[in-house]
């Protein structure tokens, strides 16, 4: 996926009609933590362009994936861990019954 905010095409033209034309660069965005480490949103203009160039829906689509691709990581890492406590409490279990059910 290559969206990005520069996706935009904004720009000023020279009006003679000779076809120049100066794309603007958009302002990017850039998050300021205050120092209760609360994000500092930027004048509404700012954020009105985030919401028109489709800024604010690819970030939130992009932290969505995110976070699914972390859950899933996580539940494979659990599961994992499952298995080889299960796995483990199987080989004691064995162990106590080979040795006559006594414990260690």
């Amino acid at each position: 996926d290559t969206d990005s905010v520069t996706d935009t095409v904004s720009g000023t033209g020279t009006g003679s009609g000779t076809g120049s034309f100066e794309p603007a660069r958009p302002q990017m965005p850039a998050f300021v933590l205050d120092e209760d480490a609360n994000v500092v949103l930027p004048p509404p203009d700012v954020v009105r362009q985030w919401f028109a160039t489709g800024f604010l829906a690819r970030l939130r689509r992009d932290l969505d994936a995110l976070c699914r691709a972390t859950l899933r990581e996580e539940t494979e890492l659990l599961t994992e861990l499952a298995r080889g406590c299960l796995a483990a409490a199987e080989d004691e279990a064995r162990t106590r019954a080979a040795s006559g059910g006594e414990g260690s």
